[in-house]
C-alpha cells in the first residue's frame, strides 16, 4: 500500500467512526452500545476534517460549511471562530482566533473570528483574530487579511487584503438542498446538540448581520 494509500485510509476509517460516534448521539441509541464501540472523539469537531487539516478549539459552522476537508487547513478556536451556512475553505488556509501577546508571550489574546454564509476563502489564505467577514466573501488565494469587511458581497486580495470588486447583492444565487445538516446532525438534531457539547462557545456580536441562520442565531442566544 502506497503512503497515499494508507492516508486516505486513515481519513476514511476517522470519518467513519466521528459520523458513528455523532450518529448514535442524535439518534437515541443505547450508552452502552455508544461507550463500548464508539472512541471517544471531540463532540466539538462534528464535520469531516482532512487527515492533514488541524481544527481544534471553539468552532461553530453552520449548515454544509466545508472548514478543513481539504489538505493543509489549520483552523484555531483559541477564542471563537464562526463560521456560517455553506462556507467553503480551500486547501491550506489558516483562520485564527488567538494570538500571543506582545508583551508576554504565555498569554494568549482570545479574540471573535466571524465568518459569514457563503464566504469563499481560495487557497493559502489567512483570516488574522478578529476579522469580521460579512455574507459572500470571496478572499483571493494567498490573501491576508488583516481587518474586517463586515459588508460583505465583495472580493478581497492581497497583503493586507482589501477590496479589489463590489458584487451584486441581488445577483447572488442561493442553493440549497432539501435535507440540511450541520456537519453529520440533521438540522432536527442539532439544537440539543448544541445544548449538550456546544453550549460553551458563545458570540458577542450580533450574528444577524453575517447570518440568516435562525437555528444558530437561536442557539447563541439562548441562556443554557
Amino acid at each position: 500500500m502506497s503512503l497515499k494509500e494508507r492516508f486516505s485510509s486513515i481519513s476514511l476509517v476517522r470519518d467513519y467512526y466521528s459520523f458513528f460516534s455523532i450518529y448514535y448521539e442524535c439518534t437515541s441509541r443505547t450508552k452502552f452500545l455508544r461507550n463500548r464501540w464508539i472512541p471517544n472523539f471531540p463532540k466539538n469537531i462534528y464535520w469531516p476534517v482532512h487527515q492533514r487539516s488541524e481544527v481544534r478549539g471553539n468552532i461553530l459552522i453552520g449548515k454544509g460549511a466545508r472548514v478543513g476537508h481539504r489538505p493543509g487547513c489549520v483552523i484555531q478556536g483559541r477564542g471563537v471562530v464562526f463560521i456560517g451556512d455553506y462556507v467553503e475553505i480551500g486547501p491550506n488556509c489558516m483562520v485564527i482566533s488567538g494570538n500571543h501577546d506582545l508583551y508576554n508571550q504565555n498569554d494568549v489574546v482570545r479574540r471573535e473570528t466571524i465568518i459569514g454564509d457563503y464566504c469563499w476563502l481560495a487557497s493559502s489564505c489567512i483570516i488574522l483574530a478578529g476579522v469580521v467577514l460579512g455574507p459572500r466573501t470571496i478572499v483571493a488565494a494567498g490573501s491576508v487579511v488583516t481587518k474586517s469587511f463586515s459588508e460583505g458581497y465583495c472580493v478581497v486580495a492581497g497583503n493586507p487584503a482589501k477590496i479589489i470588486r463590489r458584487l451584486v447583492k441581488e445577483k447572488f444565487v442561493c442553493e440549497c438542498p432539501e435535507t440540511e445538516y450541520y456537519g453529520y446532525i440533521k438540522e432536527d438534531k442539532f439544537l440539543d446538540y448544541y445544548k449538550k457539547h456546544l453550549s460553551h462557545i458563545k458570540v458577542s456580536m450580533d450574528l444577524k448581520k453575517v447570518t440568516n441562520d435562525k437555528l444558530l442565531i437561536q442557539c447563541l442566544n439562548t441562556q443554557l
